[in-house]
């Protein structure tokens, strides 16, 4: 912080870094919010390109690293997978925020290093879509899960499943949302 209280643009980057590095060994102590919590913060932080770096209006893509440190990177694939490990014990927002996050984040693409990435967001959608799950859901949770399913890009040996899962996801969200249309914003629609 400045003298005035104020942070300069490095400062949210540092902490993040900072706090990747102290938790990544000692995830299992985190409750399931305090994970999605840190999974949005680094996504908040990290997942916003500068104009600078935008090419025809449109965000450049940059793959499995994004140009954020390691470190980050590495923290939320350890995140991915202690998730994975305790799904039932997560909200569907707890869910939804590290689906969006490795999306945001471009970590779910077909790279051996995001298998975690990708575990998780399967095993979410098939948790979501099972039975009657999804009616639990906030509209946003749901948009939020289908926006990151739109964006994972398994490796060959892993298509047939991933998509498997990803049209059995969108069936389940498509039956919900037309339920309970009334209570979706035009934004999460949007996502439908």
């Amino acid at each position: 912080a400045t003298a005035g209280g104020e942070y300069d643009s490095c400062t949210g980057p540092r902490i993040c870094v900072a706090i990747a590095v102290d938790a990544r060994g000692r995830l299992h102590e985190f409750q399931p919010q305090e994970l999605s919590m840190l999974a949005w913060s680094c996504a908040k932080v990290f997942g916003k390109r500068a104009p600078s770096e935008r090419v025809g209006g449109k965000k450049r893509g940059r793959g499995a690293g994004g140009g954020r440190p390691h470190e980050v990177n590495q923290f939320l694939l350890a995140l991915a997978q202690e998730a994975s490990r305790r799904l039932t014990e997560f909200t569907p927002q707890g869910l939804s925020n590290i689906a969006w996050t490795l999306a945001t984040l471009s970590l779910l693409g077909p790279q051996e290093s995001c298998a975690p990435a990708r575990r998780f967001l399967r095993e979410a959608m098939v948790a979501a879509a099972h039975g009657n799950e999804l009616s639990s859901y906030a509209p946003q949770a749901v948009a939020n899960l289908l926006w990151a399913a739109v964006r994972l890009e398994a490796p060959v040996a892993e298509q047939e499943e991933a998509l498997g899962v990803v049209r059995a996801f969108g069936v389940a969200a498509a039956k919900d949302a037309t339920l309970r249309m009334l209570d979706f914003s035009w934004r999460d629609l949007a996502g439908v």
